[in-house]
């Protein structure tokens, strides 16, 4: 089971009103600009070029995503079982992955080979999304059941949490903060308490460029719209979008079942942040805070509009700049996010220290009680397909830097890593661990064929996957001048490959999706049948 949401710290620091209002003037404008987790935005309607948008080897700042790992990531699939449902496009849910699952192939004549349909890297060839139906994103069974954390992570709460087992726990709102799972107030909306829009009582004198006073979610987060000479929105400047565009893109929406996810029919105006608050709950939004400078954070001396918690006019923005006093329960450990991670693939086997750069791997927290100062630091997770956590503690860490030991005992697959401080789990990233290529031993068989036996082979899809086996023989001993050669594959498994190649001395090397290695044959079987 999912460790469950545990306020570890229930500080709570003064945050003065004494600022003059004048501090306003001086404030950037919204909206906002989301540097952590998943960055906000419209993922409806993606076309392969958008896909390809952030999902290449050099994505957009802030966005979590690397494709230079990722046919490693499909390939490490093979062998393990497909889920119910699958986007493998030719395979059966319950079978285990194969690589013509995913890939075509058709008969060359002119070749006379077997070769694969090129169109198989369009992302949307299995990652297909319909009409009126979920982004990609959200078409996932996490997704679906409303494990939001388990791809935002602590920067939103989760509904419910899928676990590793298929089955679903609920994760509903309590009014004890100090109980287990997530805290949702239920008392009646006070003079501090956020709205989504439209509170009364603000502060008329700093609104936002549309007119929306301080205290409510949208005065920071709505995009300035563009609109053509007829007045007709076409876009949004900074390809920053208003909640309800980020919210109802996910297309979540477009089951019933799930509109009251966000939305409480039955409540009254002030009360429907109850609603938001089953997700955006006080102990993620009280932690939700962008380390600008990258000098750490210590909440309320930081620079303004960055977050939640930097600065009073931060506070101000969620609860009203009306002059009352305000406090932040449950602040403590800010939650991580990282940006970049120097190394995604790794081979079983092999250990390796990376480099993850982000935002608050550390950070302050000041004791109102007293004046001192609690260090938070962080540790960095790696979780596999079947939920088990393996911790690892940084070799180094700064807070928007640290180096860590991907120790080589981890079994091959695909894990997802995050950066955890106390409770606050970072953004995710995903890593693979390829099978270490072994070849075992390479015989020479009195038919001419070589057999090779070893591990890590996968499967067979020459000649555009690169999967090959090559003789490399001498053919001058006076000068020493080699030749290499591709062999004729007979047979092909992950533990034996069967080959004919134009000689049967030299060195076979396998090159497979997960690597190469490369052995000398072995005569003693022909020499055996000889005698």
């Amino acid at each position: 089971m999912k460790k469950k949401y545990f306020i570890t710290m229930n500080m709570t620091f003064l945050m003065l009103a004494g600022m003059a209002a004048t501090s306003f003037a001086d404030a950037p404008p919204p909206p906002a600009n989301q540097y952590l987790g998943i960055p906000d935005g419209v993922f409806n309607n993606l076309q392969e070029n958008d896909c390809r948008g952030c999902h290449n080897a050099n994505p957009p700042a802030g966005i979590p995503v690397d494709n230079t790992y990722l046919p490693d990531r499909h390939h490490a699939l093979v062998g393990t079982i497909m889920p119910d449902p699958t986007a493998a496009p030719f395979g059966t849910p319950g079978d285990a992955y194969e690589c013509l699952d995913c890939h075509l192939i058709e008969w060359n004549a002119a070749t006379s080979s077997f070769e694969l349909v090129v169109n198989f890297r369009d992302c949307l060839n299995c990652h297909a999304q319909g009409v009126g139906a979920p982004t990609v994103h959200h078409v996932t069974q996490l997704a679906q059941v409303g494990d939001c954390r388990a791809c935002h992570g602590s920067f939103v709460d989760s509904l419910a949490y899928l676990e590793a087992d298929g089955s679903v726990t609920p994760n509903p709102g309590q009014p004890d903060s100090s109980a287990d799972g997530k805290y949702v107030p239920e008392y009646p909306t006070s003079l501090v308490t956020p709205w989504p829009s439209g509170k009364p009582n603000g502060d008329d004198t700093n609104t936002n460029f549309l007119g929306t006073e301080p205290g409510n979610c949208n005065y920071c987060h709505d995009g300035v719209p563009i609109l053509d000479a007829n007045n007709i929105l076409v876009g949004y400047e900074q390809d920053i979008y208003p909640n309800v565009s980020t919210h109802h893109s996910t297309g979540l929406g477009f089951d019933n079942n799930k509109c009251s996810w966000c939305h409480d029919l039955t409540a009254d105006t002030g009360l429907a942040i109850r609603q938001c608050e089953e997700c955006h709950t006080v102990a993620t939004l009280h932690n939700i805070e962008f380390d600008n400078a990258g000098d750490g954070i210590v909440p309320n001396e930081e620079d303004l509009g960055y977050g939640h918690i930097g600065n009073q006019w931060d506070c101000w923005g969620c609860h009203g700049s009306d002059g009352i006093a305000l406090s932040a329960p449950m602040t403590g450990p800010i939650i991580p996010s990282i940006d970049t991670i120097s190394q995604q693939k790794f081979t079983a086997g092999t250990a390796a220290t990376i480099t993850i750069n982000g935002s608050s791997f550390s950070n302050s927290v000041v004791n109102p009680l007293d004046g001192s100062s609690i260090e938070l630091t962080s540790v960095v997770t790696v979780t596999d397909s079947a939920g088990v956590v393996t911790e690892l503690t940084p070799a180094s860490l700064t807070p928007t830097e640290l180096t860590v030991t991907i120790p080589g005992n981890l079994e091959a697959g695909n894990y997802t890593l995050q950066v955890v401080k106390a409770s606050s789990e970072s953004n995710p990233k995903g890593i693979v661990i390829s099978p270490q290529v072994i070849i075992a031993s390479v015989k020479a068989n009195s038919d001419g064929t070589i057999t090779v036996t070893g591990s890590g082979f996968s499967g067979y899809l020459d000649p555009v996957a690169g999967t090959s086996v090559d003789l490399t023989r001498i053919i001058s001993l006076k000068t020493g001048e080699t030749i290499t050669e591709p062999c004729a594959v007979l047979s092909w498994s992950d533990t034996q490959i069967n080959v004919q190649c134009n000689a049967v001395t030299g060195t076979a090397e396998v090159s497979s999706v997960f690597g190469v290695a490369a052995k000398n044959v072995d005569l003693a079987t022909i020499k055996k049948r000889r005698r």
